[in-house]
C-alpha cells in the first residue's frame, strides 16, 4: 500500500514540475516576442530607450532625448502601441476604480492628462486577466513610472502651465 502512495506521489510531483517548467518556457516565449516587436518599433521610429521595463505582455519605456514615453500592449488580441508627447504632458497619476467598500480594484492604469486635456491611459493591471496575487507589484510599477514621468517633466520644464504634480 505504501509503496502504491510513493509511486503516485512521485507521479504527482513529476507532473507538477513538468507544468511548471512548461509555463516558464511560454513566459519566456512571450516575453521575448513582447520585446522583439517593441525593439521592432523602436528601431522603426528611430526612438533612443534609456528606461524600460517589462511586466504582464506589456511594456514601458522612457525616450529622454527626444522626450517620448513609449507603451506597448501585447495582452489582448489587438496590439496597442502608444507614443506620449511629454512636452504636452500637464501631469501623470496613477487610477485605481473599484467597488465603493474599497476592497476590490478592477484596474490599475497611469492616466496621463496633457494640455489639451486629452486622457491617455497606460493599463498596468486588469482583473480580469491578471492575477491577484500580481496586484501590489503591478500598483508600485504604476507609481514608480508615475514619479519617473513627473519627475522628468519637472526636470525638463515641460509645460509650465497646468503645474500639478499629485
Amino acid at each position: 500500500m505504501t509503496m502504491i502512495v510513493l509511486v503516485l506521489a512521485s507521479l504527482v510531483l513529476l507532473s507538477l514540475t513538468i507544468l511548471f517548467f512548461t509555463f516558464r518556457k511560454n513566459q519566456s516565449r512571450l516575453n521575448q516576442k513582447v520585446h522583439r516587436r517593441f525593439e521592432e518599433l523602436i528601431n522603426e521610429h528611430d526612438y533612443k530607450v534609456d528606461t524600460s521595463e517589462s511586466f504582464n505582455k506589456k511594456k514601458i519605456a522612457l525616450d529622454s532625448m527626444n522626450q517620448k514615453l513609449l507603451f506597448l500592449d501585447m495582452s489582448k488580441k489587438t496590439e496597442f502601441f502608444h507614443v506620449l508627447d511629454l512636452r504636452q504632458l500637464s501631469f501623470c497619476h496613477v487610477v485605481m476604480p473599484g467597488n465603493n467598500n474599497g476592497n476590490y480594484i478592477s484596474s490599475i492604469s497611469l492616466e496621463c492628462i496633457l494640455s489639451d486635456k486629452s486622457t491617455t491611459m497606460f493599463p498596468f493591471y486588469e482583473a480580469s486577466q491578471d492575477s491577484l496575487s500580481d496586484i501590489k507589484l503591478l500598483a508600485e510599477k504604476a507609481s514608480f513610472w508615475r514619479k519617473k514621468i513627473n519627475n522628468h517633466r519637472y526636470n525638463h520644464n515641460f509645460n509650465n502651465s497646468n503645474e500639478y504634480v499629485p
